[in-house]
């Protein structure tokens, strides 16, 4: 579940509208390996009609659990995209 420690109080209760809306949230981390492996599977392999739509599905479903990332952590300013470069960066090595 998301950790609301680093949260704004309005960002708080921005979350807790979201998962009442898509339920309980991923963390970052999460939300960006899950994805990083959805896209992969998308570029490196020739999926048949039903492999695609069973990625399609899981791809969904990945969404509605990082919901928050794409409303509260909103990428703006090119120092904002940096930050945020480097933190999927970190994520995705923490993977491997």
């Amino acid at each position: 579940m998301l950790s609301l420690l680093s949260f704004s109080q309005s960002q708080e209760d921005t979350l807790k509208m979201i998962e009442q809306t898509y339920g309980e949230q991923w963390d970052f981390c999460t939300c960006v390996v899950k994805n990083d492996s959805i896209n992969k599977v998308f570029t490196t392999r020739n999926l048949t009609d039903e492999e695609f739509d069973k990625i399609i599905v899981r791809s969904e479903q990945i969404e509605q659990r990082c919901k928050a990332f794409l409303i509260i952590n909103k990428v703006n300013t090119p120092e904002e995209r940096l930050i945020h470069i480097q933190r999927v960066k970190v994520c995705l090595e923490n993977e491997e």
